[in-house]
């Protein structure tokens, strides 16, 4: 059995051209500025439509009326994450202790998502993460999505 561990938000498990340059788009975006040209551009089919986790990102501003988030859209994958994906969320953000949960997420779903915060690639936030499943220090109730 292998296991691919993903901190929540980081881009680097879905890193390939196709995803960098949508990632780029979405900044470009942002300060109403056209997309990057398509030239060399990979073609491949289209996944399902990415729902956005920063909502800052965008030009929209979300309202807690809003019955749905922002969306994205993504090509599919051109790479794939190896094994099955565990995505590490801390389900306390708030807090200043971090409550880790971990969630089994298909590579489909996980294809659709858009992750864009670099900082927790750091190999020091993921020695973090499987020391305190190590421990047994996750919430195992708790899951990603609700």
């Amino acid at each position: 059995m292998v296991l691919a561990f993903v901190n929540e938000h980081d881009p680097v498990p879905r890193s390939d051209t196709d995803y960098i340059r949508s990632l780029v788009d979405l900044y470009r975006s942002r300060f109403n500025l056209k997309p990057l040209a398509d030239s060399g551009k990979i073609e491949s089919p289209q996944a399902p439509a990415t729902t956005i986790v920063f909502n800052h990102l965008t030009q929209q501003q979300e309202s807690k009326d809003d019955k749905f988030p922002p969306i994205w859209p993504l090509s599919a994958p051109l790479l794939a994450v190896a094994g099955d994906i565990v995505v590490l969320k801390d389900s306390n953000p708030n807090g200043e202790e971090v409550r880790l949960s971990a969630l089994l997420v298909d590579p489909r779903e996980f294809s659709s998502l858009l992750f864009v915060r670099s900082a927790v690639h750091s190999r020091t936030i993921y020695l973090d993460n499987i020391n305190r499943i190590e421990g047994g220090k996750f919430n195992r109730k708790e899951g990603w999505r609700s």
